[in-house]
């Protein structure tokens, strides 16, 4: 999660310990509601964030208005000031950015992938980047996607599926046995993405795919469902990837993501 721009108009105005407008005053910005960690801001131009403010003061304008200005890094929207030593008082995020913030949606896939057959490497069905700096402690992402599965080879394929967060492999199934057919099964992906910190994650996984029928809705499997950890830094881009490595290789055997998408809940 990447800062915020501060202040909201509902909390511009600053005020003196005596309730009037804190003209030209010093304010000195929290992270916490009792003032005992001071804020990271950074100085706004134009909408731009810049330079990290030493000291974590800004002086109020005419009129005793907060200067727009930009908060931590990661993402927090209500901050607390004091102006010229007077009582602490909340600032939050400008409305609109925090708007932005609830948008579920982080990336999305909506044509279909490269298909994976007549191969036996690992090889990635689907994937989509997080964005360096996304992630907030407590954040919990989604990561989805499905499509479809042929194997008409004529015998039974071994499939081994993984799911990647960055440079980690988190969850790699048994291998599974998946048995010709004529017709394309279905499948569908979903992991759950838990974040105790920015640098720390928890998943947990489910994949199901259809039984060998022709069918666009077709009865299921007994679905693989695993839990694993990673410890991926996010203030980098950090790719999720699902990734297929077939046994044997064969012309008639051909997996596909025909969409995936990345949210946060």
């Amino acid at each position: 999660m990447s800062s915020l721009r501060f202040p909201d108009t509902g909390t511009r105005m600053a005020v003196r310990r005596d309730g009037q407008p804190a003209v030209n005053a010093v304010g000195r910005y929290y992270k916490d509601e009792v003032g005992s960690v001071p804020a990271e801001i950074y100085a706004d131009s134009l909408g731009v964030k810049g330079a990290l403010i030493s000291g974590s003061t800004l002086t109020t304008a005419v009129f005793g208005q907060q200067v727009d200005f930009w908060g931590p890094a990661d993402g927090q929207d209500r901050l607390w000031a004091s102006f010229d030593n007077g009582p602490l008082v909340p600032v939050d995020a400008d409305y609109n950015a925090r708007l932005d913030v609830t948008a579920t949606k982080i990336a999305v896939a909506t044509s279909a992938f490269a298909a994976v057959g007549n191969t036996t490497a690992d090889t990635a069905l689907a994937a989509l980047t997080i964005p360096a700096n996304t992630i907030r402690a407590g954040d919990v992402l989604t990561f989805e996607c499905g499509g479809t599965l042929l194997n008409s080879s004529g015998g039974t394929i071994n499939h081994t599926l993984r799911f990647k967060l960055g440079a980690t492999t988190v969850l790699t199934t048994p291998v599974l046995a998946i048995s010709t057919n004529a017709a394309d099964r279905e499948w569908y992906l979903r992991a759950l993405i838990v974040c105790p910190t920015t640098s720390t994650q928890k998943v947990s996984a489910v994949w199901s795919f259809s039984l060998a029928d022709a069918a666009n809705w077709g009865g299921g499997s007994s679905p693989p469902t695993g839990y694993g950890t990673a410890a991926e830094a996010s203030s980098a881009a950090l790719d999720v990837v699902f990734s297929l490595q077939p046994a044997t290789a064969s012309a008639s055997h051909a997996m596909q993501a025909q969409w995936a998408l990345l949210s946060r809940i």
